[in-house]
């Protein structure tokens, strides 16, 4: 057999999943070329899926990942499970694992911001009876913005100013690298602990401050950012949701965490935000 052959053969192979079985439900998901082009041994999906049978893993426990290879093993445990997986890897450049990382990441978002007119207090600004776009040339300065700190997302952004000082809101489009499901998306979101699912048929911001009034929140401050539940949907490889902002309140934590992040006090990310919520009653 020549080397023409063997490389069809092995084509064929790929094509007619060979990787499936029907003991590892979990792995069946993941794309054969991938894990041929990524493994470094025996399948470490099957290893992985194995190996985590006996764990009650459950969103936003840290697991590190010793070994990680290529990154492969990460990209499962955080996708399967919501877990944050620290990597580590002796020999292959970061790089490497980060890319295949991004593989269940973002390719592409586009962020439309409809603005608050002014802020509650400020009296004299805003429009009354108008729309105004914010600025008209595009992109807005938000995406550009977010990739002064993150340079790896590809982000666009438009904005608009509302008569409203309730909240902002943020209308988001995001082309995704791997394919997932709303309900995937939900149970990460929901694991993450910043964010606040929104839902029992609250549409609007103005019901998402009454929110705050009724859990006793002071000055009806929304901490977390506040993402629309039902907003949530992915159709053809993008997913979509609503998102509301009470920027003058959703900074207050972040501002804790930077403090004492730059004293030292903390170094963990996670410890600090952990911290944070527990002195403000984030839950």
């Amino acid at each position: 057999m020549n080397n023409q052959n063997i490389q069809t053969d092995f084509n064929m192979g790929l094509n007619s999943n060979i990787l499936h079985s029907e003991h590892f439900q979990r792995s069946n998901k993941y794309d054969t070329m991938w894990i041929f082009k990524n493994q470094m041994g025996p399948n470490p999906l099957w290893l992985t899926e194995f190996l985590t049978q006996p764990f009650d893993l459950k969103p936003g426990m840290r697991v590190l990942d010793l070994g990680c290879g290529k990154g492969m093993t990460s990209v499962f445990l955080a996708r399967e499970f919501g877990v944050q997986v620290y990597a580590v890897q002796s020999w292959d450049p970061p790089d490497d694992i980060w890319n295949n990382a991004k593989e269940y990441g973002v390719e592409k978002v586009r962020v439309t911001i409809v603005r608050r007119g002014g802020d509650p207090g400020d009296i004299k600004s805003g429009p009354i009876d108008a729309l105004v776009l914010d600025p008209v040339k595009l992109p807005s300065h938000h995406g550009p913005d977010v990739k002064t700190i993150m340079p790896h997302i590809n982000i666009t952004s438009s904005a608009i100013k509302a008569p409203t000082t309730f909240m902002h809101l943020h209308v988001l489009n995001i082309k995704l690298r791997k394919e997932c499901t709303a309900d995937e998306v939900k149970k990460l979101f929901s694991s993450r602990p910043r964010i606040r699912l929104i839902a029992d048929g609250i549409s609007s911001t103005a019901e998402i401050i009454e929110c705050g009034r009724d859990i006793g929140r002071p000055r009806n401050d929304m901490w977390e950012n506040c993402i629309f539940k039902d907003s949530i949907s992915v159709d053809d490889g993008e997913l979509y949701f609503f998102q509301a902002i009470h920027q003058e309140s959703d900074v207050i934590p972040e501002n804790i965490d930077a403090i004492r992040a730059m004293m030292k006090l903390e170094k963990d990310n996670m410890k600090s935000i952990e911290k944070t919520n527990k002195a403000m009653g984030i839950h």
